[in-house]
C-alpha cells in the first residue's frame, strides 16, 4: 500500500531510517575495530575469544525468532528507539570486562538487542518504501555500509591511538544513543496495514514466498560472510598478494557494494526486482569466478569488487519481500533468521572445504550459490498487489497523491 503521507514526512521519515542504519553500522564497526585489544585485557585465547564472539551471533538469531511479534505488538518506531538506545548502551560492556566467560555474556546481550533492532530497522524501511512507491530499500542498506567505512575508520584512529576500548566505546555509544534520540520523533508511524493481494496471515514459517526470500538471503548473506573472513588470506596465499595489498580485498568488495546500493533505487526501478537479482547474480558469479582463475592481486581485487556489486541489492531486496508476504515483522523476522544462518555458515564452511581442495577452488561455492540467488531471484514473488491497484514498491505516484 501506499501511505497518506506528504512528501516532507516521508522524506523525514526516510532520513531518520536512513541514519538509523548509518548508526548501526557506525557502532557495529567501531567495535569490530577493538576485539584484539578487549582480547588481550580478558587474556582470551583465540579459542575462547572465537566462542565469546559466537555468542553474538546466538544472541542475534535468538531474539531476531522474536522481534517480528515485539515489532507487530508495539509498532517499528517504538521498538527501533528502545533497543537502538539498548544497543547503544550494550556496546560500552566490552571495554570494562576482564574474563573471557563476562565477555561472552555481555556479548550474547549486545547480538541480542542488535538482532531485535535490526529486525525493527528494516520493518521501518519497509514502511518508508511504501509510502513512497520508491524501491528505496538497497539505499538503507547502503547507509549501514557507509556507517561501518565510518565506524572502521575512527576505531582505526582510536586503536592507533592507544584509546583504552572502555573509554572508545563509550563515547561510541554516547554518540549513537544521542542520534537515536535526535531522529525518533521521525521515524515512520506505525499505521493501519492494507493487506495486499496475495500476502499472507498465520505463522510466517508457513508461506512459500518466505522461503524464497530465505534462500535469496541466505545466498547472498552466505556470500558476504566469505568474502569477509577469506579474500585477504586469498589474496596472500593463493594470489601471491602482499600484506598491505591483500588487505585491500574486502575494502574492494566493500566499497563496490556501497556504491551499488546506493544506485539500486535506480536499478529495480528500471529492470524490476526480478531482472535485478537474476542479472546481479550472474555479475557476482562472475566476479568470483574471476577472482579464482586470477593470475594476479589486481586482477583478483577487480573480481571481488564485482563481486560486491553483484550482492549488493539481493539481501535488501529480500528483507522488503519478506515483508510483502508476511506483512508487519513477522516476515522480516524469518528472512533475517534464514538470511543470517548464511552468514554465519559461511566462513567456517569455506574454511572445512579449503582444508580438503585449497582456498582457491574453496570460494568456487559462493560462485555456486551466487549463480542459485540468480535463478531463485528470478523466480522471486512480485511485489504483492494492493487494493488500490498499485504493485506494492513498484508503484510510481508520489505518496501524497494516493489519497
Amino acid at each position: 500500500m501506499v501511505l497518506d503521507r506528504s512528501r516532507e514526512q516521508v522524506a523525514g521519515a526516510r532520513a531518520a531510517v536512513s541514519a538509523v542504519f548509518f548508526l548501526n553500522g557506525v557502532v557495529f564497526a567501531n567495535w569490530v575495530t577493538r576485539i584484539p585489544a578487549v582480547s588481550d585485557r580478558t587474556g582470551a585465547t583465540p579459542g575462547a575469544l572465537g566462542l565469546a564472539l559466537l555468542c553474538i551471533a546466538v544472541g542475534s538469531i535468538l531474539a531476531m525468532s522474536l522481534a517480528g511479534r515485539a515489532v507487530d505488538r508495539y509498532g517499528s518506531a517504538r521498538v527501533t528507539v528502545v533497543t537502538g538506545l539498548a544497543t547503544a548502551a550494550a556496546v560500552t560492556l566490552p571495554g570494562h570486562v576482564t574474563d573471557v566467560v563476562a565477555l561472552g555474556a555481555v556479548l550474547f546481550v549486545y547480538g541480542a538487542v542488535f538482532g531485535v533492532l535490526d529486525v525493527a530497522m528494516n520493518v521501518g524501511a519497509v514502511q518508508v518504501v511504501r509510502s513512497s512507491g520508491r524501491p528505496l530499500m538497497p539505499s538503507f542498506h547502503a547507509a549501514f555500509s557507509l556507517g561501518g567505512l565510518a565506524g572502521a575508520g575512527t576505531g582505526a584512529l582510536a586503536a592507533g591511538a592507544g584509546v583504552p576500548p572502555a573509554v572508545h566505546l563509550g563515547l561510541v555509544g554516547a554518540v549513537a544513543a544521542a542520534g537515536v534520540v535526535a531522529v525518533a520523533s521521525r521515524l515512520p508511524a506505525d499505521e493501519p496495514e492494507e493487506r495486499p493481494e496475495g500476502s499472507a496471515g498465520g505463522s510466517a514459517w508457513r508461506h512459500r514466498g518466505i522461503w524464497v526470500f530465505g534462500l535469496i538471503a541466505l545466498f547472498a548473506a552466505f556470500s558476504e560472510g566469505a568474502m569477509a573472513d577469506w579474500t585477504a588470506l586469498f589474496l596472500r596465499d593463493e594470489a601471491g598478494a602482499g600484506d598491505g595489498l591483500a588487505a585491500l580485498g574486502y575494502a574492494a568488495f566493500a566499497l563496490s557494494m556501497t556504491v551499488a546500493r546506493l544506485a539500486g533505487e535506480w536499478l529495480l526501478a528500471r529492470v524490476g526486482r526480478a531482472r535485478a537479482l537474476a542479472g546481479s547474480g550472474v555479475l557476482a558469479t562472475a566476479g568470483v569466478l574471476l577472482a579464482v582463475v586470477a593470475a594476479s592481486p589486481g586482477a583478483a581485487l577487480v573480481g571481488f569488487g564485482l563481486t560486491g556489486l553483484g550482492l549488493a541489492t539481493a539481501f535488501p531486496v529480500a528483507m522488503q519481500g519478506g515483508a510483502e508476504v508476511v506483512p508487519g515483522g513477522r516476515g522480516v523476522s524469518a528472512v533475517s533468521v534464514i538470511g543470517y544462518a548464511g552468514f554465519l555458515a559461511g566462513p567456517p564452511l569455506i574454511g572445512l572445504l579449503a582444508e580438503v581442495v585449497t582456498l582457491r577452488w574453496a570460494l568456487v561455492s559462493v560462485a555456486v550459490l551466487s549463480l542459485l540467488g540468480a535463478v531463485v531471484g528470478a523466480r522471486a514473488p512480485r511485489p504483492p498487489v494492493t487494493a488500490g491497484g498499485t504493485a506494492g514498491t513498484a508503484a510510481r505516484q508520489p505518496a501524497e497523491c494516493a489519497r
